[in-house]
């Protein structure tokens, strides 16, 4: 295939010039009437007619594929999350992806491809909405180039993570007076939590004369932490310990619900007054303990509720002597 261009031809001799083109060859055509000139017009190939190559078909999918998942976070709350996608295809351009936590590579003609504008290197960010359930979620992606070429498929992973924390311990957990003055308060998660977020704003004793000081440790192995007294608690003291939503898991969910408990502190008993089924007793600050039948209040707590541990009578202080009788 090449260009053909007439030289020369005798003079008076009419010519029609055709010229055929098509993807890889361009070519000048010269008819002229008859009788055929003589001599006969020298046709030569053009020196600047260059042939087009055949293209070299496109084989190759795309390559350098990527995929990131919330900026690489270990743990998300929400199921939907956000995707940075990313791949390379110098021939032929990427134009699609496709999306799914299955690892069974798609076909073309299956649905969930999405068309992109044909670049040799793309990148975007996509919103992916992640299956029901907590746990670990795994999001895969192919490529597809302009020719139909798909690319292997790439993951990132992710845990799934909605529950909030809870507390399912706090120790010492007799809200009675038992507890030691020197005693620390240990709390017990239902799940690791993020430990920046477990300090002496979040986790709170008071009692006595308000907050009592100290400093507070969380300890990653064991999901627990604990409140350390800077001093020895008061005798005879019911001290309340407060666990807030400031505190968060390792997916940012916030403790639900918010604990609350109590504890109190050991006191000498100097007098007990025993009556038809409860017992009364004075301690050393002067504080009154009750246990027992509580059927019409006469342990004093506020409650109904009958207790076979003393609980701390309310209202009354710097007591002298008591004396129990029938329902009092």
């Amino acid at each position: 295939m090449f260009f053909a261009e007439v030289l020369s031809y005798p003079s008076g001799f009419y010519m029609d010039t055709y010229q055929v083109r098509d993807a890889d060859v361009s070519i000048t055509i010269s008819i002229y009437d008859n009788p055929l000139p003589s001599p006969v017009p020298t046709i030569t190939p053009s020196p600047s007619f260059t042939p087009i190559p055949t293209p070299t078909p496109d084989t190759t999918p795309p390559s350098d594929m990527r995929i990131e998942i919330n900026n690489g976070s270990t743990y998300s709350n929400s199921s939907i999350v956000q995707v940075l996608l990313a791949a390379k295809d110098e021939m032929s351009g990427v134009q699609g992806y496709f999306l799914s936590e299955s690892d069974a590579t798609p076909a073309l003609s299956q649905s969930g491809w999405i068309d992109v504008d044909n670049m040799r290197g793309f990148s975007a960010n996509a919103s992916f909405t992640l299956s029901s359930g907590d746990g670990m979620k795994k999001i895969f992606v192919w490529f597809k180039d302009g020719v139909g070429n798909i690319s292997t498929g790439v993951f990132d992973s992710i845990t799934l993570d909605t529950t909030p924390p809870m507390v399912t311990s706090v120790r010492p957990n007799d809200p009675q007076n038992t507890a030691p003055l020197n005693s620390k308060v240990t709390v017990i998660f239902s799940e690791p939590v993020d430990a920046p977020s477990v300090h002496t704003d979040s986790f709170r004793v008071t009692g006595g004369l308000g907050i009592v000081p100290g400093t507070v440790e969380y300890h990653a192995a064991t999901q627990t932490a604990v409140f350390s007294p800077t001093g020895l608690l008061s005798r005879s003291t019911m001290y309340t310990v407060t666990l807030t939503n400031l505190i968060k898991d390792l997916a940012g969910n916030a403790l639900f619900p918010e604990s609350t408990s109590t504890i109190s502190t050991r006191g000498d008993l100097v007098e007990i007054s025993a009556g038809n089924a409860h017992t009364l007793a004075v301690d050393q600050h002067g504080f009154v303990w009750a246990w027992g039948d509580n059927w019409q209040g006469q342990l004093g707590d506020g409650t109904l509720i009958s207790r076979s541990v003393p609980v701390q009578v309310v209202g009354l202080d710097n007591v002298q002597s008591v004396a129990a009788g029938y329902s009092f």
